[in-house]
C-alpha cells in the first residue's frame, strides 16, 4: 500500500492539510489521524476552517489531532492547515480514548484497595499483587472510562523487577459483552448449580458441572467466587468448569502479556488469547524484563497483538461489544515481583487500508 503520509515541507508558515475517508460509509468526526512532521517544524499545530483544533506532538515527529467534521465515503475534508508556532487550542479536548504517563496526578483505573499503586519516576509501580487468587482469577484492575471504542489500538509499557522465585503473569485483558443482562431465572439457575457443586451425591456434583460448562460465559463469575470456597471439592470444580469454559470458544475475550518463572517455558514467556486461540512463546530477556505490549482491534472485529515493536500475531476474529480492559496480575509468592506501568495509550484504530490519508496539499501559484 502506498504510505498513508504524503509530506512536502517547505518553508511556508501555513500548509494546507488533507484528510481523506477512505473507507466506503461515513468517517464520523473526532476519529484519530496523525502526519509526521520534521525536526524543524516543531513546534506546529493545526487549524480546521481557520480555528485551531486540539493537536498532540507524540514521539517527537507525529502530529495527531481529530476529525471536526463527518467526512462521507470516499471524500476529501481540504478544510485542514499546518502552522509551525504554539498552539493556543484548549487542552480540555481529547484527541486519544485515554493518553496517561504518569506524570501527574491523573489515575486511570477504577480504586481498588486491594492492589497498592504508587507513583515513582514517572511510572505507576505495583510492588505487590493480593493473595487469594488464581491464574484463572487473577487480581485485575479495570480502567476507568464512560465508553470503550469498539475497534481500537491499546498499548502499554510494562516493566517487571523479580525480588524472589515465584510464578507470575501480567498483562491486559479485554472483554466482551456477549449476552444482554442475564434475567433473574438465570441467575438463580446457576446459583443453584453452583451449591451443588459441593453435593453429596456424585451424580448431582458432575451434572451441575457439565451444565454449568454448556451455560458458559454467564457462569464465570459465580465460577470465580466459588474458587474461593473454603470446600475443596468446590474449588476443585469450579476450576475445572471454568478451564472447560475458557478452552472453547465461549470465553469472551483478549488476554496478553507475559509470565514469569513458567515450569515449562522459561525465564519468561510472552503468551496471548483471543477466544479460543492460544499461544506461548518463550523469551529470553536482556537485562530487566521490559515489555512493550499492544493490541490492536480493527473496524472488521480481527485482533492483534504485538510485544516490543516485533511483527504481530495473525489476525483473529473477535466478535462482541467491547465491556471492559483490565491489567491483571497473579503471583504465586506474593511480593515476588513488583510491576511498574507506563505510557497507556488508547485510541480508535482501522486497518491500513481503511486509515483516513493525511497529506500536504501543494500550493497553488498565484
Amino acid at each position: 500500500m502506498k504510505n498513508l503520509l504524503i509530506l512536502l515541507f517547505c518553508a511556508f508558515p501555513r500548509q494546507e492539510v488533507a484528510v481523506r475517508n477512505n473507507l466506503e460509509g461515513p468517517l464520523p468526526a473526532g476519529h484519530p489521524v496523525s502526519l509526521k512532521i520534521a525536526p524543524d517544524q516543531r513546534p506546529a499545530f493545526i487549524t480546521h476552517r481557520g480555528k485551531t483544533i486540539p493537536s498532540h506532538l507524540f514521539e517527537g515527529n507525529t502530529l495527531w489531532f481529530c476529525t471536526e467534521e463527518e467526512i462521507a465515503g470516499g471524500k476529501t475534508d481540504t478544510r485542514y492547515a499546518l502552522h509551525s508556532g504554539e498552539s493556543n487550542a484548549l487542552r480540555g479536548k481529547k484527541i486519544f480514548d485515554l493518553l496517561e504517563d504518569f506524570s501527574g496526578e491523573a489515575q486511570p483505573f477504577h480504586e481498588n484497595t486491594a492492589i497498592p499503586l504508587v507513583r515513582k519516576n514517572g511510572r505507576l509501580l505495583i510492588s505487590k499483587f493480593p493473595g487469594g487468587h488464581t491464574t484463572l482469577s487473577p487480581a485485575r484492575l479495570s480502567f476507568h472510562l464512560e465508553k470503550f471504542p469498539q475497534n481500537f489500538a491499546l498499548s502499554l509499557d510494562l516493566e517487571c523487577t523479580k525480588r524472589k522465585t515465584g510464578y507470575a503473569r501480567y498483562g491486559i485483558e479485554v472483554l466482551f459483552r456477549r449476552t444482554e443482562k442475564l434475567p433473574e431465572k438465570v441467575k438463580r439457575k446457576i446459583a443453584a448449580l453452583v451449591a451443588q457443586l459441593g453435593s453429596n451425591s456424585w451424580n448431582e456434583r458432575e451434572g451441575a458441572t457439565h451444565e454449568l460448562v454448556r451455560i458458559g460465559t454467564p457462569a464465570v463469575k459465580p465460577l470465580n467466587d466459588a474458587l474461593k470456597s473454603e470446600d475443596a471439592e468446590v474449588r476443585w470444580r469450579a476450576g475445572h468448569a471454568l478451564r472447560e469454559i475458557q478452552s472453547g470458544g465461549s470465553w469472551p475475550g483478549i488476554m496478553a502479556g507475559f509470565e514469569i518463572d513458567h515450569a515449562e517455558i522459561g525465564p519468561v514467556a510472552f503468551t496471548w488469547r483471543i477466544g479460543r486461540t492460544t499461544n506461548r512463546m518463550r523469551h529470553v530477556p536482556r537485562g530487566p524484563i521490559r515489555v512493550h505490549l499492544e493490541l490492536r482491534r480493527d473496524q472488521d472485529g480481527y485482533v492483534t497483538i504485538s510485544w516490543n515493536g516485533r511483527k504481530p500475531t495473525l489476525p483473529v476474529e473477535m466478535k462482541g461489544e467491547v465491556e471492559g480492559i483490565h491489567l491483571y496480575g497473579f503471583q504465586s509468592v506474593p511480593g515476588s515481583a513488583a510491576l511498574s506501568v507506563d505510557n497507556i495509550l488508547l485510541r480508535r484504530y482501522l486497518d491500513e487500508d481503511a486509515r483516513p490519508t493525511v497529506t500536504i496539499q501543494p500550493r497553488s501559484k498565484k
